[in-house]
């Protein structure tokens, strides 16, 4: 009988759409570089953004779109450098010369503010910001240190530089540590997180709080769009006349990338017809093909067990309706490729529909990693909405019994969606979390007793198919 059934539900994140055989999207560093990054080495798009929204007044004519950067490098490079002395004696004793250069007098302090422990060496770093500041010859060494260091940083953080063996300087060996595969591993939510919370508030009227900041932002959601559409593009692109959109790049110009990104976008062509463009990735006809993807194989299962599991809900941090082939509840938490949002009109468009376009500055409705998630429309509120309704309503008939996360790292800039696993496992529900890691640590992400989630710990290595078949017994294994 149905309701014996076991009410399943998913939650994917990013890393359920990566690699060649799902969507080869995307994540991590290579989503940063394009989208968080995009402004230090990406000019064509901010050109095609000048040309759509450069020749027009907003915010009842007060601002007018230029396309200001900011160097994102510069800033990540610091919160690295404060991280990592805070947290290595030996790091901040050694390269006392380099923090010193590039940290102001407050950045020092910073340190010392996350680490008290150390304040016996505040007084020397600072003085030998001062040391400097008396000599003109010491001063012009450091700004062409400074300047150095934050080239190299660049490198790393463009692609430049990508296996950890390329990097020759002490300093940045120290910085990072070397991947099982030799590439250069960090902690991403250390320096990335929080980096453009401060300038959210310029949404608001960027006249009044910022007009560089805002453009900033608005460059930013534009970057994580292009980043995300260029990877669902080159899917479908057999599919539909999509093609015409994609630029093949000459290797020599396009050096370092893989997996199929030889294709950049012709984003004028999509700021030009993007209401057309989205229509079309949004219908009905579209043939969403899933390959062998993970998707794929959860509806194979789902089919194959259709007397014993009932799939109540899916909810996503991904921004594309791959997913939404599983099941008809979909919930996308970090909004969706086809929502637009109008700042000056407090209004979030779904381009999808056959609504006329204001005349207006609109940017994607896309969260991309930061560690404030504001309420900007309701659109939102009734995405979560949505996902409380399935995982803690008890008045609801279709709650799940059983969350599968995957793909999702549980880290805590989306503390926003934690909460609801947090309360989900504390009423007595199952929660599945597929991982590559036995020591996976449960206890600091979801703040709850390890012994009451279930881990299925699984070879990254190994089919989508054999994966998805390992899921399935986790879930039947009551």
């Amino acid at each position: 009988m149905e309701n014996e059934k076991i009410k399943v539900a998913f939650l994917f994140g990013a890393g359920v759409e990566t690699g060649v055989a799902n969507f080869n999207m995307d994540s991590g560093m290579a989503y940063l570089q394009e989208s968080l990054f995009a402004g230090s080495h990406n000019f064509a798009y901010l050109d095609a953004l000048t040309k759509k929204f450069g020749h027009k007044e907003y915010f009842n004519n007060t601002y007018t779109y230029s396309k200001n950067k900011v160097d994102i490098c510069q800033i990540l490079l610091k919160n690295f450098v404060i991280q990592k002395a805070s947290h290595s004696e030996e790091f901040l004793i050694n390269y006392q010369y380099e923090i010193s250069v590039l940290l102001n007098d407050s950045e020092i302090h910073d340190i010392f503010l996350m680490e008290p422990k150390l304040n016996k060496y505040e007084k020397d770093l600072k003085a030998q910001k001062n040391f400097r500041k008396e000599k003109a010859s010491e001063k012009e060494k450091a700004l062409k240190k400074k300047q150095y260091l934050n080239s190299k940083f660049k490198d790393i953080m463009n692609g430049t530089i990508r296996k950890y063996s390329e990097i020759k300087e002490d300093f940045f060996q120290k910085l990072f540590t070397e991947s099982s595969k030799g590439g250069i591993d960090y902690d991403l939510n250390i320096g990335v997180a929080g980096l453009l919370d401060s300038y959210f508030h310029t949404i608001i009227n960027p006249n009044k709080y910022g007009a560089v900041k805002f453009t900033w932002i608005f460059n930013y959601y534009w970057a994580c769009y292009f980043t995300i559409l260029k990877k669902v593009l080159i899917y479908l692109k057999d599919e539909s006349d999509f093609e015409n959109l994609l630029i093949e790049t000459p290797y020599k110009e396009n050096p370092g990338k893989e997996n199929g990104d030889k294709y950049t976008l012709d984003y004028l062509k999509v700021l030009n017809s993007i209401d057309d463009i989205t229509k079309k990735l949004y219908s009905p006809e579209l043939n969403l093909s899933l390959g062998t993807s993970y998707y794929h194989c959860i509806k194979e299962e789902l089919n194959k067990y259709n007397d014993r599991i009932n799939c109540c809900g899916v909810a996503t941090t991904n921004y594309f309706r791959f997913c939404s082939t599983i099941c008809d509840n979909t919930i996308y938490l970090n909004g969706q490729l086809k929502q637009f949002e109008y700042p000056e009109f407090l209004e979030v468009c779904d381009f999808s529909e056959e609504l006329k376009i204001k005349e207006g500055l609109f940017f994607p409705f896309v969260f991309g990693q930061s560690l404030v998630k504001p309420i900007v429309n309701a659109a939102q509120t009734e995405e979560y909405s949505k996902f409380y309704k399935l995982l803690l309503d008890s008045d609801n008939e279709e709650i799940a019994d059983v969350l599968v996360i995957m793909g999702y790292n549980i880290n805590e800039d989306d503390n926003h969606i934690n909460t609801f696993l947090h309360d989900f496992v504390r009423r007595g529900k199952r929660m599945i979390i597929l991982t590559g890691k036995k020591d996976y640590d449960v206890k600091s992400k979801l703040k709850c007793d390890p012994k009451v989630v279930e881990l299925c710990v699984v070879n990254y290595n190994d089919t989508p198919e054999k994966i998805t078949r390992q899921v399935f017994e986790k879930i039947l294994k009551r």
